[in-house]
């Protein structure tokens, strides 16, 4: 079939992707936060913009050379985000970690039970993410909990998103469980810092501040913070 018989346009970046799925890019170069924005807000993005924003400049611009890691997936909106940026400037690709257990906020990344319906329509949602956003060559999602992947991988991070489950101990446990990967100059990105009804802020002040291999805690907004590997 030509292009021209296809019953859809093929846009180069991100114009009307409900109607016009994008397929890939042909002006990544000059991507910057705005452009990557109105990708993210057409695809219903569902988390804050402080967050976002944070993601998509430190994949594309933050310190250190190394991988990029999520743990904690959901709809892919953070791998997205992340590939946005790193995607723009030829850098890393994105690991997504997630045992699929559990909705938004409340991955099991242990051995919890579901807590949301978890169906094959969220996740059919993520791929669709993934692929309307021209992103699909620079995620890869494993299929693991945590603290499987982190012993099964050995590589060097530059950037660590950390937004499984938010119930004490797990925030502490993910951060902990991947620091050593986590090269000098590398950044730890949390979301939902100060939700009441999550313990990651109380995690982050037992075990992050501390902690002499992390630099200050900087809070973004409430519901996100970053800090850096010294």
């Amino acid at each position: 079939m030509k292009k021209s018989d296809l019953p859809f346009e093929l846009v180069d970046r991100y114009d009307g992707i409900h109607s016009r799925p994008i397929i890939s890019w042909t002006n990544a170069h000059s991507m910057d936060w705005d452009e990557a924005r109105i990708i993210l807000t057409e695809l219903g993005f569902c988390t804050d913009w402080v967050q976002s924003k944070a993601l998509f400049e430190l994949a594309q611009s933050g310190e250190g050379e190394g991988r990029i890691v999520e743990l904690g997936s959901w709809a892919f909106y953070g791998a997205i985000a992340l590939a946005l940026g790193s995607k723009s400037v030829d850098r890393e690709k994105v690991i997504t970690i997630d045992n699929n257990h559990g909705g938004r906020g409340q991955h099991t990344l242990y051995n919890g039970p579901y807590f949301w319906n978890n169906d094959l329509g969220i996740k059919f949602q993520a791929y669709m993410n993934m692929i309307m956003s021209g992103t699909q060559d620079y995620i890869h999602p494993i299929g693991m909990s945590s603290q499987e992947a982190s012993e099964a991988l050995s590589i060097d991070i530059r950037l660590l998103h950390v937004d499984a489950c938010h119930k004490k101990p797990h925030p502490a446990a993910d951060i902990l469980m991947w620091e050593d990967m986590i090269v000098p100059g590398g950044w730890v990105v949390c979301h939902d810092y100060k939700h009441d009804v999550d313990d990651v802020e109380e995690c982050i002040n037992e075990f992050v501040v501390p902690n002499p291999k992390f630099g200050d805690v900087i809070e973004l907004s409430l519901s996100t913070c970053k800090f850096q590997r010294l």
